[in-house]
């Protein structure tokens, strides 16, 4: 979780018209909001799977989204035989997805730049 709460500090500190939001809904969720001059820009949650039909992985949503059913993107996590990966679903079709073996941290910069690309336009 620090790898969202630390940028959405620092896009808050370099843009003096925005403010954020960031909140552990539980052990397994979370959300982040941002705010463009009082006005909600964007907002997205995240979540470990094992609940509602999202059965693994770690999930996605765009908005207001409440239910686990519903996603925007979601990284599994694979093996080949080698190493643990991250792997997109791939329903980000405009994202670049670093290919399909993410660490860790490639997977948070991932759902971060689907995250920002909308307030970016």
């Amino acid at each position: 979780m620090i790898q969202f709460s630390t940028p959405l500090i620092e896009l808050k500190n370099r843009n003096p018209e925005v403010d954020t939001d960031f909140r552990r809904v539980d052990a397994n969720h979370f959300t982040a909001t941002v705010y463009i001059d009082g006005a909600e820009a964007n907002r997205f949650r995240i979540w470990l799977g094992g609940r509602g039909s999202f059965a693994n992985g770690i999930a996605y949503s765009a908005g207001h989204s409440i239910g686990d059913n519903n996603y925007n993107e979601s990284l599994s996590v694979e093996d080949d035989g080698y190493t643990l990966f991250l792997k997109p679903l791939g329903m980000a079709f405009h994202m670049d997805k670093r290919g399909d073996q993410m660490t860790h941290a490639g997977g948070a910069e991932y759902f971060w730049e689907i995250f920002i690309d909308p307030l970016q336009r």
